[in-house]
């Protein structure tokens, strides 16, 4: 329903913005070269996440929901696989 993805929507954006600022502020204290990349992609992230949110504003549609776990999934495999992965690697050179 339009309430429990509403809920799930705010959840998710509030541990989102929580879990950027964190690892944005290890990405900085550590200079990691690739910073930029990897805000950039925290910003796309949350932007596919607000566009979601608004289409779900409009009422409920399964599709936002489908498009949800396809973002949730692609993130998952794509972003935190590989580019979470590198810089998981350089910091760990760094301790």
């Amino acid at each position: 329903s339009k309430d429990v993805l509403d809920k799930t929507f705010k959840e998710l954006l509030a541990y989102t913005n929580e879990h950027f600022t964190f690892e944005e502020e290890l990405l900085n204290k550590y200079n990691y070269p690739a910073i930029n990349v990897q805000i950039l992609e925290h910003r796309d992230f949350i932007d596919t996440l607000n566009a979601l949110i608004e289409r779900n504003q409009d009422g409920f549609d399964m599709m936002v929901e489908i498009d949800l776990e396809d973002v949730l999934k692609s993130w998952l495999t794509g972003h935190i696989a590989s580019v979470d992965y590198k810089f998981s690697d350089f910091l760990k050179s760094k301790m």
